[in-house]
């Protein structure tokens, strides 16, 4: 197996594995991802997103990763093979940079779906944490009511604020440092270690810009989204993304801790569900970490299912050449 740099791959070899993936994502995921391999395709192209493809003794590409250098870390954006030693190269290569570059750490959330992916980030020391992507459907049941309209009732008829989530405003483009002041104190600092490693302000006002400008995790629906302020201050948000026609993705849940016990984020939940069948949306998806027990409770009370599992994988360079050492050998194909 050959590891190339993919900045120097024709843009019609690797057109084959964007479209091949964005089908495995509306299959799976029932997400038009086309925008987002578009948005990578042109930061390759215009100003060298870093990556690698693995390309067998055939000539034929066998799969590819992209990332992005952070200060002192490495975060894969995606990761996509079809063979156990495409897998195993491609993660070599990221972690070579890393340890070239004297990098602390190499990261990344990952679609369970390359070839031996978790046994590969395994071998290589990087630590796990499965991340569960949920769907809801939002069909109209034989009653004539929706499955959201259901649910917001059920919810609305016990002793909850309701009225505080009916109090719920669309997203403006001047929440971003409010929303991101809500998710550090929503989260603690290991729960958020995803979004902001090092639980830091500018960490998460970052996070929540990208999330709003650019289409990694859907395109930012600011009329859908649900926000609850409390004068300068955001303590209730559900911030929606389309990835799909007739699919919404519930990209961020948060409640701010004081106001937690009174199933303010259920009845989030419930009212998100509401508005988007009246949108005439037919599914809402999501993803949670398999740790947060008090949210899958929750979306399991509120009817999601399972379709699919990420992989949240972080390295301690420090700790690759030992792991490197000991994983078995690969045969080339």
């Amino acid at each position: 197996m050959i590891l190339r740099d993919w900045c120097e791959i024709p843009a019609d070899v690797l057109r084959a594995a964007y479209e091949s993936e964005r089908h495995r994502w509306l299959r799976v995921l029932q997400w038009d991802s086309a925008a987002a391999w578009h948005e990578i395709e042109h930061a390759r192209v215009a100003w060298g997103l870093p990556g690698f493809v693995a390309i067998d003794q055939g000539g034929r590409l066998r799969g590819l990763v992209y990332y992005l250098i952070e200060h002192d870390r490495i975060d894969i954006g995606g990761l996509v093979s079809d063979t156990d030693v495409a897998t195993d190269v491609l993660l070599d290569g990221v972690i070579t940079v890393a340890q070239a570059l004297e990098l602390a750490t190499v990261r990344g959330l990952l679609l369970d779906s390359a070839v031996a992916l978790p046994s590969s980030l395994r071998i290589r020391a990087f630590g796990l944490e499965r991340h569960l992507y949920l769907s809801k459907l939002l069909g109209v049941s034989e009653t004539g009511v929706s499955r959201g309209q259901r649910l917001w009732a059920r919810l609305t008829e016990k002793p909850m604020p309701s009225e505080r989530v009916e109090t719920a405003d669309s997203w403006r483009p001047c929440d971003v440092d409010a929303a991101a002041t809500l998710l550090s104190r929503a989260y603690d600092r290991e729960g958020g270690r995803l979004f902001a490693p090092n639980n830091q302000t500018g960490e998460w006002q970052r996070y929540v810009r990208n999330l709003v400008a650019h289409v990694g995790c859907g395109t930012l629906n600011a009329a859908l989204s649900q926000v609850i302020r409390d004068g300068n201050d955001v303590v209730g948000l559900a911030l929606m993304t389309d990835i799909a026609p007739g699919t919404a993705h519930l990209v961020q849940l948060a409640v701010d801790p004081a106001a937690r016990g009174a199933r303010l984020g259920e009845a989030l939940v419930g009212r998100a569900c509401a508005l988007l069948q009246q949108a005439s949306y037919q599914t809402l998806t999501l993803m949670v970490s398999e740790r947060n027990v008090a949210a899958r409770a929750l979306y399991d009370r509120a009817g999601f299912r399972h379709d699919a599992t990420f992989l949240a994988a972080t390295l301690n360079v420090a700790d690759a050449p030992a792991a490197m050492q000991r994983r078995p050998l690969a045969t080339a194909s």
